[in-house]
């Protein structure tokens, strides 16, 4: 029977022994395959002597064990690495299309108002030139206009939701 120091003895063996995988141990263990499965091929072409294709070949096979165990205990985490990728992606693009909608209603919302306002302006007797150079502040003024009846608005829904809920 093992004492208990013989036991945390082997437990630390094993423990170094233990390999770690992570998202890339899959393409990494690949990678080194295909090295030694080029090394093997280039040697049978007649680079190098017979010995030196004796341990090619070997190293093509311990590549290979590792390759399949990097599949087996890190596939999972590289599959998972490639979904958060494809979702990233999904989520930038989404983004993307969100923000171009976002600009062209902007733009399309500030040719309006400027047009209501413009008429508006000449209609009163105003020059285009005068309209021209007050615009940028008026919008100004209509964007924090808006804002501010979007935000009363809102705060009056929310006080007579909870208006009844007294903490």
């Amino acid at each position: 029977m093992n004492t208990p120091e013989q036991l945390k003895q082997a437990m630390a063996e094993a423990a170094k022994h233990q390999k770690t995988y992570d998202e890339n141990s899959v393409s990494k263990a690949r990678e080194k395959w295909l090295d030694a499965r080029d090394l093997v091929q280039r040697i049978e072409n007649g680079e190098r002597s017979i010995y030196t294709l004796h341990e090619a070949r070997q190293a093509v096979s311990d590549a290979e064990k590792v390759l399949e165990d990097a599949q087996h205990y890190a596939g999972h985490l590289a599959a998972a690495a490639q979904y958060r990728n494809q979702v990233d992606a999904q989520d930038a693009e989404h983004k993307q299309r969100e923000q171009e909608l976002q600009r062209a209603y902007s733009a399309e919302s500030k040719a309006k108002f400027r047009e209501e306002a413009r008429s508006k302006w000449l209609n009163a007797g105003g020059l285009e030139s005068d309209f021209n150079e007050a615009f940028p502040g008026m919008w100004q003024k209509e964007l924090e206009r808006r804002t501010q009846a979007n935000h009363d608005t809102m705060f009056e829904k929310l006080k007579h939701r909870y208006a009844a809920a007294r903490l």
